[in-house]
This record gives structure tokens, sequence and C-alpha cells, in this order.
């Protein structure tokens, strides 16, 4: 939990991002005043900032805002939300300059969103195990958050907002082909039924298209060992709907039932006919779903690591966190959430809870392997048992792998050594 010296330090943080505080800052007295709080504990919060490099203390003057030296940061912002952020971060970064570039090599700083598609450590820098412990103890962040980009207990990154992926569903079409449909419960079963019932492509893939496949392995993975065979019933399941033709069809001009979508296509997509929102199918009991996320990575060909860390931690900060939350995004910032949770009420909110992660199911190769081998399946590269052989093959590296690990940690403990 925050101590009252780090709340007030983030508010004049705050003010000083929004521009409403410039030159000299308050007094200790006058803070101590304003935060109902003590003169030392207001000194601690100023001196906490001066560490942040937000301001500069000069005895018997005051406490200034610090105007820095103009430093570039190169961002590779591949996705949707940094780039609205980018201003404010300038104002809690005095003397940052980010410049938007499209070459990875180039840049300080990557936005990527969900399953990363390359190994983490070939291009990321992980998160300094200090730095990332400090951003647990605020205690303002979902748990999972960690989650995400976490491989073998190293953390490559940090979303700054993410969201469910769920099921989006054409009222229009679905009066057709079920006049008594309702969305609660949504079974594997009755999804294929209404899809056979749909006579025609009833499933648009061109959104999220992968995370189907993903939402079928989660689930199976809760009830089941994962292994080939699990593999193979997925890639299976999945024939259901693309080899019957259901697979297929534009679900923007109306011409599919479904369609897979985060928060922000539902809030940003304009269509000509209402749609309905529902969890993905429940499959043997259980239902999960993927996410779609947004995470500012450390270049490991940062010029300035540490700086471009103090950017990525900033995107957590209680000022964007609130710019976030007034959006369309959930913040990572659980208060945040909360607050936003009054003002929508969709199905988006309650699935957060049945977010799986692919790290949870195999180590970062694994997570490579099938992300890269999903899109091949898609794109028609690859053939079903193609893809199952493949995943196959990077399964049981991972058992030896696994059984080596153990191994030697069993020697280590049999001959005394601590670990």
């Amino acid at each position: 939990m925050s101590s009252k010296s780090e709340f007030i330090a983030d508010a004049v943080a705050d003010m000083i991002a929004g521009g409403q505080l410039e030159g000299k800052l308050p007094s200790e007295t006058e803070l101590a005043t304003r935060f109902g709080t003590t003169k030392m504990t207001a000194g601690k919060a100023l001196n906490a900032l001066q560490e942040r490099g937000l301001i500069v203390r000069i005895p018997k003057s005051g406490s200034y805002v610090r105007q820095a030296e103009t430093r570039t940061v190169r961002i590779y912002p591949r996705y949707y939300l940094l780039p609205q952020l980018l201003g404010k971060l300038e104002k809690l970064h005095p003397g940052v300059k980010f410049e938007v570039v499209d070459d990875i090599d180039e840049a300080d700083g990557m936005v990527f969103a969900s399953t990363i598609p390359f190994d983490y450590g070939e291009y990321f820098l992980p998160w300094p195990k200090a730095r990332l412990e400090k951003i647990k103890a605020w205690q303002r962040l979902h748990p999972y958050i960690f989650n995400f980009h976490t491989v073998r207990d190293v953390c490559y990154g940090i979303p700054y907002q993410y969201s469910p992926i769920l099921l989006a569903w054409n009222k229009d079409l679905m009066r057709q082909v079920d006049p008594e449909f309702t969305s609660e419960t949504l079974t594997w079963e009755k999804f294929i039924g209404l899809l056979r019932r749909s006579e025609g492509p009833g499933f648009d893939f061109s959104n999220f298209g992968r995370t189907f496949l993903l939402n079928i392995i989660y689930s199976l993975s809760k009830s089941g060992t994962l292994d080939e065979a699990l593999f193979a019933n997925a890639v299976k399941m999945l024939g259901e709907v693309s080899n019957f033709k259901f697979g297929g069809g534009d679900f923007a001009k109306g011409t599919a039932l479904f369609m897979l979508m985060s928060r922000g296509n539902f809030k940003n997509m304009k269509l000509p006919f209402e749609i309905g929102i529902t969890a993905t199918p429940e499959i043997g009991g259980h239902r999960t779903c993927h996410s779609a996320s947004e995470t500012l990575f450390v270049s490991n060909r940062a010029r300035n690591p540490e700086l471009m860390f103090d950017i990525a931690e900033s995107v957590l900060s209680p000022s964007i966190q609130k710019t976030i939350a007034s959006g369309w995004a959930f913040p990572a910032d659980a208060s945040m959430l909360n607050t936003a949770r009054l003002n929508r009420q969709d199905p988006f909110w309650t699935e957060t809870e049945n977010i799986i992660f692919l790290n949870r199911l195999m180590n970062g190769e694994g997570v490579v392997t099938l992300s890269h081998d999903s899109r091949r399946l898609f794109r028609g590269e690859i053939s079903h048992d193609e893809f199952v052989v493949n995943i196959g093959k990077h399964l049981r590296r991972c058992q030896e792998l696994k059984r080596r690990r153990e191994y030697i940690l069993n020697e280590h403990r049999l001959a005394g050594v601590g670990i």
C-alpha cells in the first residue's frame, strides 16, 4: 500500500503532468496544509519527486519543476493507445521528446499487443527485479497483469491496458437462425448447432482468429493434460467450424453470425445492425478467454535503458491509468477499473476473471511456436496435421527439458546445495 508521502508525490506529479504546477512549487508547509499531513511527510514527498527527476530542490530557495535538456526517445508504437498518451508522458518526463519510428531496430521502446510472435529475449530487456518488486508493492495493479509476458519467472513487460476477447453476434441474423437465442451459457454444442442452422459461413475469422483456437486449447487444458492428444482434439474441434464451411463471411457486412471482438472493437466499430456480446463457448464445463493488451517493452537496443524503464513504469502511474480508465480500455490499475466499472455494464467486465495466459501452459519457446504455427494454420500455409505434429515435437522437447531440470534440482538437493 502506498505511504502518505508517495500519495502526495503522485498527486503533485499528476499536477505537473497536467500543467497545473510550473516553476516554483508550494513549500513543505503549504503542501502539509493542503494534504492534511505533517511537514516531514511533505518533505519526503518532495524528496521522492526529486529522485524521480521531476523537480529540483534548492536550499533556502524552494522546490522547482525541473527544466531538463531535451532527450529524444524513439518509440515503435505498433498499436493504438500509446500514441494518445505520448503528450502526457512528455509532461511526466521533462525534457523527453518522443519520436515515432517504423524500424524496430531503431527503437528504444516498442509497443506490442497480446501474444508476442517471437522470443522475448530476441528484442526486449527483462524488468530489473528490484524495480518489479517496487511496482508489485504498490498493490494497485491486478496481480495477473504481471503474468502476461513472464517466461520462466522473468518478466519482460507489464501491460498498461487490456481487454478480454469475447464473441459478438449479429442480432438481425440470429432472429432468423434462432429467435429464442439467449447469450447465457453458450456451450460448444449449442454454438456448433447455431452455425449449422445458419446455412452458410457463420464465423468471421478475420478478427482474433487465432484466439478461437487458443480458447479451445485453454478450456481443454483445464480438465486434461497438455499433450499432443489435446492439441489434436483442439484442432479437430476447430475443424467442426472450418471444415463444414462455417468459417468465413464478413461480420461488418452482415454476412457472418459471429466474430471475436475486444472491447475496443465493440466501442469503435460502426455497424449497420445491432450486435450482442457473449462469452466464448463453454467446453466440457469450462470457459476461458484470451486477452488483447498493449504493453510498452524496453528494447535491448535502447540507448538509455534506465530512462526507458522509467517511462514504462510511468505508463502504470495513477495519472496515465486514470486517462486510460476514462476511455474504452481496461486499466491495469485495479482501483481505476473498479471506478470505471460503475459506468460500463457489459460482459467484458465479468469475463476478466476467466482470462488465462499462455505462460501458464508452456514455456516461452512454446508460446512462440504456438503463436507462429497457429498463424500459419489460419493462413492455410500448413495443414491441421502438420500443426499438431509441430506442437507435439515441441511438447516432447519441453517435457524432456522439464525432466532434466527436475533431475538437476534433485541432485542439488541430495548434495545439500541450497537452491
